[in-house]
């Protein structure tokens, strides 16, 4: 198998598209939460 054929068999990719961001929202609100208390 050429190299370029075999690193695009294990390139990354996001599964979950949008997973990341309702992540970091969360996350934001949960410290702007902890920071009123």
């Amino acid at each position: 198998m050429p190299m370029i054929n075999r690193a695009a068999q294990f390139a990354p990719f996001a599964a979950l598209t949008g997973y990341e961001e309702a992540l970091a929202e969360t996350r934001k609100k949960n410290e702007e939460d902890n920071k009123e208390e």
